[in-house]
């Protein structure tokens, strides 16, 4: 019998040897180009969906509004300009056409700010049009839209100068610009969008037929804005834009904007409970019309509420 075995596998070679053979093959080489190739063609096309496509969710936040119409136009600004404040502003200007019933031009009204993972959570701000020492009460819906666009600006103004104290829904730690738009040009936009709803196919009909009131208040405040919100707080207080309004010589328009919504009946705070970090509303205030805007950035998170009359 002879000494020597065939057998079929090398007796000199161990399980490594055999997988750094197996490494230096032409099969892993071709393994590796395939895997290469489709982790190209993925990321080009991660990156056409993240700028082109829709998705179920907006590049750079949400916005939820009570008609969807305005919430598409909302959402856009926000991807556009990366600022909520604004895209909230326009988001309620087009409800004032879409849901008349749940938004007046001088109906009270309460908007609420809760951060997430910050030191001061909660912000309350109350625009119920109940104004001390005063004859003509500031419209609370307006006042709420101007005070949160000067707010806007001085926070960015402050991030500008490196206080980033505050989680920021407008993603300021990112290097992508944010454009902060002037507010007589947000209403300007709200009304040509009011009039003329954007990317409407042929044949389709507006989704609402806004007042000529209405058109009129607006194109009125889109002239007027900064003597309102420039003063500071203290306008907010007085009403100076009204009070501008009326002397000079702008009564016909002044009185139409009183009377745009006679009733300015204020929301009760009572109403609104902080539960599980979100803002939700009473089951009483049910008639309360609710929109949210909300964005991410390092596990930080702002909500912007509205909540404003049904009358």
């Amino acid at each position: 019998m002879s000494d020597l075995q065939e057998v079929s596998q090398d007796p000199f070679q161990n399980p490594v040897q055999k997988i750094f053979r197996w490494l230096r093959s032409v099969d892993f080489r071709g393994l590796c180009f395939c895997f290469g190739i489709s982790s190209f063609i993925l990321t080009i096309a991660m990156i056409f969906e993240a700028n082109l496509g829709a998705g179920p969710i907006k590049q750079h936040g949400v916005v939820a509004s009570s008609n969807s119409a305005c919430s598409r136009f909302g959402s856009d600004h926000l991807k556009m300009t990366r600022n909520s404040y604004d895209a909230a502003i326009l988001t309620s200007l087009c409800l004032l056409a879409t849901n008349p019933e749940e938004v007046s031009l001088g109906g009270g009204g309460m908007a609420s700010m809760l951060f997430i993972n910050s030191s001061d959570p909660t912000e309350y701000l109350d625009f119920t049009g109940r104004v001390e020492d005063n004859s003509k009460p500031v419209p609370g819906f307006m006042a709420g839209m101007l005070y949160l666009k000067r707010k806007s600006t001085l926070k960015m103004a402050n991030f500008d100068n490196g206080f980033d104290r505050i989680p920021s829904l407008t993603y300021t730690h990112s290097k992508l610009p944010i454009i902060d738009t002037k507010l007589e040009e947000l209403i300007l936009k709200a009304i040509d969008f009011i009039e003329k709803p954007l990317n409407l196919p042929k044949g389709v009909k507006m989704p609402f037929n806004p007042s000529a009131s209405l058109l009129k208040c607006l194109r009125l405040l889109s002239k007027n804005p900064r003597s309102f919100y420039d003063k500071g707080d203290s306008a907010l207080e007085k009403g100076d834009l009204w009070a501008t309004l009326s002397n000079n010589g702008n009564n016909q328009s002044y009185h139409a904007l009183l009377d745009y919504d006679k009733k300015i009946r204020p929301v009760n705070a009572i109403h609104l409970n902080i539960t599980n970090g979100r803002i939700e509303a009473h089951p009483d205030s049910a008639n309360l019309f609710y929109f949210k805007c909300e964005s991410k950035f390092m596990n930080n998170k702002l909500f912007l509420n509205f909540f404003g009359d049904r009358f």
